[in-house]
């Protein structure tokens, strides 16, 4: 009985990396069409995280000169 749930498992982890997988390298609608170029979701969030490092030394640049 073990070995079937362990299975079912691994199974479901198995789809959930390929969903993710494939999520990652599909295409953003919205992205691509707000610049005109073919963007993916993986490259949104690479872009966001980026952004996001960027803004986060800005803060702390201002928080250390203040």
């Amino acid at each position: 009985m073990r070995g079937m749930t362990m299975a079912r498992i691994d199974m479901n982890n198995l789809r959930t990396a390929n969903a993710a997988a494939r999520w990652w390298v599909a295409r953003s609608a919205t992205f691509s069409y707000l610049s005109g170029e073919d963007v993916t979701h993986g490259e949104v969030v690479l872009t966001h995280v980026v952004i996001i490092g960027l803004l986060l030394v800005c803060g702390l640049a201002e928080w250390i000169g203040g």
